[in-house]
């Protein structure tokens, strides 16, 4: 059995006014304080039947005071006025159990569990969260992974704080499927394959801001100060990576290539499904080393990726208006400018 307390206190204390200097624009002075207690347990239950299971649970006293003045900011989002001074003071629980037993001479993992999360402070305060994987030894060298299962996460703190109706807003739900394969072609030479699908849904989304879903929220992706938000956000993220790896064994060559592809689409309430604000469809990376002596290494670093989404700029709104103001109709229409990068090093290791 593990048991752990903890607790974390983060204190803000920001004002930020308007480029004269005659009047605030923003301010937040908030508290955030968790108090986390949970339990592990560990249980071997025979010689072929593990059980993993745990309960905790968190003590939420935050306070979010916090002024916004109301604006079209230079990126096209609304930003409504915002003046509250509210408590966000709740439990948030958890428990789960997970069963895990080898088969067929120990070639074949299963393994399956159900988890339960519960927020207080949400009207729809608790949901259950089954998953189940599986690890079959095909040959000594070669095996196959499948897993699936459905994961829940709260809404931030700052959303459900930005407006009363917040309480309204779903835990947010993703679905994961995955599907594997590993195979050794040398005890240092490694290759992967993954396939997976991941849906989401209960994402929230801004009433302000139609086409905006909150997985984009930052600060260079729109604002996560929200006002009122509803959970009718929904996505989905399909891709596959590739990698092989050499070891470094002895004096010699190691590395690592690996290849991602990845599909992003999330829908708001309005504006049709576009990429995620995060979407590089294709990403490389190829890392290699040569040990020359013992204390001599030469390295290289290659990496390629597709430029992220943007959204471009409305010119005669822009022109009007004296500032930059992005097309919101053309959302996430435009992608940057692919990213290449070389890296090389040399160590050389000094003994004293």
């Amino acid at each position: 059995i593990q048991n752990v307390l903890s607790t974390n206190i983060t204190d803000f204390n920001t004002v930020q006014n308007n480029k004269d200097n005659t009047s605030v624009i923003y301010s937040n002075k908030s508290l955030e304080s968790e108090t986390l207690l949970k339990s592990d347990l560990y249980l071997q239950l025979n010689n072929k039947l593990n059980l993993t299971s745990g309960i905790g649970g968190k003590m939420v006293l935050n306070n979010y005071n916090i002024y916004n003045k109301s604006d079209t900011s230079y990126t096209g989002y609304i930003t409504p006025e915002l003046r509250f001074d509210n408590d966000i003071s709740s439990a948030i629980l958890y428990g789960y159990s997970n069963l895990s037993s080898r088969l067929f001479n120990e070639r074949l993992t299963v393994n399956a569990g159900l988890r339960y999360d519960y927020f207080g402070y949400l009207n729809n305060k608790g949901n259950f969260s089954p998953r189940i994987g599986a690890s079959y030894n095909i040959t000594p060298v070669t095996t196959i992974n499948a897993s699936a299962g459905i994961f829940y996460q709260n809404p931030e703190y700052i959303w459900l704080a930005s407006d009363e109706s917040n309480k309204n807003l779903e835990m947010i739900k993703a679905e994961h499927y995955i599907f594997g394969i590993e195979h050794y072609f040398a005890p240092d030479i490694r290759a992967t394959a993954e396939v997976y699908r991941k849906n989401y849904s209960n994402y929230p989304v801004s009433v302000n801001n139609p086409t905006y879903i909150l997985v984009n929220g930052g600060s260079e992706y729109g604002p996560n100060l929200v006002g009122s938000a509803v959970s009718d956000g929904y996505g989905t993220v399909d891709g596959f990576d590739i990698s092989i790896q050499k070891k470094l064994s002895g004096n010699g060559i190691y590395g690592m290539l690996n290849y991602s592809y990845m599909n992003s689409q999330f829908q708001a309430l309005a504006g049709g499904k576009v990429p995620g604000a995060f979407d590089q469809t294709n990403q490389i990376t190829l890392t290699l080393g040569y040990q020359v002596a013992k204390d001599w290494l030469i390295g290289l670093k290659y990496k390629y990726a597709t430029g992220k989404p943007y959204t471009p700029f409305d010119t005669e709104a822009s022109i009007a208006a004296d500032r930059g103001i992005y097309d919101m109709s053309r959302y996430n229409a435009l992608r940057i400018p692919d990213y290449q990068r070389i890296d090389l090093r040399i160590d050389k290791n000094f003994t004293f």
